[in-house]
């Protein structure tokens, strides 16, 4: 039997951690997780391997850790291969310089578009599919849905509140063109609950989403949003436009006519909402997201945890002592 880990994982987005943890739960001897930056030494000098989010690894590095970075939101595929290295900051210029380490053992990549990336670049990476708890929910949420839902829902953080930001406008602002679609199609009902203005719970957007006709998708900035994976693990279709397929890297998770319509333009998507052959399109994605439902909850395949770990051996990744 393989010795197991003592896995550390920074937390800064819980969906993130606990489709980390069910991944590496058969490799694992025991987690520790600790929020943002606000860690325990002794805990974290107890780790055999440290996972971090990509650009936050670097306050790390002085507890001479070998690391696994998850590539996560705001990542260029120029910025992944730089973030092999560990990085410095020149407070007087407020330029990053990265410098080559050992410490650094390979990506986790939710999306195949960055996975290839860094396998191109000769970088180790490995990649997973996202996945949800949520084989127990929505064997409950699916006897409550309604036949023709009318409502579409939109889970999408802050959208307000960045969409004044200047860094958020490439290349239109997400908000005004989801605005925009909201306008123009009239039949619908359109609900936005991204937190922290709504103040949703876990079961009350977990059950808005469930008994929604689609959960649309505009925004530009970030990769493969949890929201769009929890939509698939729920059985609703996504809408989206293309800037954001591209930005956000989803060809392994939206595949178009089949789960779901992804349109060159927001315009692209009214034509489509407000076109009567809508319904029969509807029905179409509904069936398919509803039959294929279940690969996107957890648990991960014995051979997804049995290939993560042959990784993670090739790495020389093991318990102190051991490596």
């Amino acid at each position: 039997m393989k010795p197991k880990l003592k896995i550390g994982i920074q937390n800064l987005h819980h969906d993130e951690v606990t489709a980390l943890k069910e991944l590496f739960d058969d490799i694992a001897s025991e987690f520790y997780i600790w929020p943002k930056h606000d860690y325990d030494k002794v805990q974290l000098k107890s780790c055999d391997v440290l996972i971090m989010f990509a650009r936050r690894h670097w306050r790390y590095l002085k507890f001479n850790k070998p690391y696994l970075l998850i590539l996560a939101d705001y990542v260029t595929n120029e910025k992944a291969i730089a973030l092999t290295k560990s990085r410095s900051i020149n407070f007087l210029t407020l330029r990053y310089a990265y410098h080559s380490n050992s410490l650094f053992r390979g990506f986790l990549c939710g999306s195949s578009e960055l996975f290839e990336t860094v396998r191109q670049a000769h970088i180790p990476g490995f990649f997973y599919h996202k996945k949800y708890p949520f084989a127990g929910i929505y064997s409950v949420l699916k006897t409550q849905l309604s036949a023709d839902p009318k409502d579409i829902v939109t889970l999408i953080n802050s959208y307000q509140r960045t969409a004044g930001e200047r860094k958020w406008r490439r290349p239109e602002d997400s908000y005004q063109a989801f605005q925009y679609v909201v306008k123009n199609v009239p039949q619908f009902h359109f609900a936005h609950y991204g937190a922290p203005e709504n103040q949703k719970t876990f079961e009350e957007s977990n059950e808005l989403q469930a008994k929604a006709r689609y959960t649309i998708h505009i925004k530009y900035w970030g990769h493969v949003c949890n929201a769009v994976v929890k939509s698939l693990a729920l059985g609703v279709p996504v809408l989206m436009d293309e800037p954001t397929f591209l930005k956000g890297r989803y060809q392994a998770y939206l595949h178009h006519g089949k789960n779901a319509m992804i349109f060159k333009s927001k315009n692209e998507i009214i034509t489509y909402l407000n076109n009567p052959g809508e319904n029969e399109q509807w029905q179409k994605l509904k069936k398919y997201c509803t039959e294929n439902v279940s690969f996107w909850h957890f648990p991960y395949s014995d051979e997804e945890k049995e290939q993560l770990s042959q990784w993670l051996e090739a790495l020389a990744i093991g318990p102190v002592g051991h490596q």
